[in-house]
């Protein structure tokens, strides 16, 4: 019981950092007006979306998503501008993903895109 509770916490925290990775990347595109990347986005989120599948290039983004945002609330940690509590959640949230990721073959030695 316990164990499955932690794994359906992953797997929502996982699946809340894609989505939230993809629609910051879509605000992102927006601002810079680039519609190249809005439109490869936008490709992106319909394939997550409606099929549960992720490019490598989206999976590499949210990991990357996810440790920079780490790196941030370290530094932020170190400075004294956050608690230890908001550090060890993001640590835990970045361990999380990292994990999901793998165990999904998104990231690693595993297949193009997996669903």
């Amino acid at each position: 019981m316990v164990l499955d509770r932690c794994v359906e916490r992953d797997d929502a925290t996982a699946r809340a950092f894609v989505a939230y990775y993809l629609h910051d990347i879509t605000a992102t595109a927006t601002e810079q007006g680039d519609a190249e990347l809005a439109h490869a986005v936008a490709v992106e989120r319909l394939t997550w979306e409606e099929r549960g599948l992720l490019t490598p290039i989206a999976a590499r983004g949210v990991l990357a998503w996810a440790l920079h945002r780490l790196l941030t609330v370290g530094q932020d940690y170190l400075a004294g501008a956050t608690d230890r509590d908001t550090f060890d959640r993001a640590l835990d949230d970045t361990a999380t993903i990292e994990q999901w990721l793998h165990a999904h073959a998104w990231v690693g030695d595993g297949p193009e895109a997996h669903g």
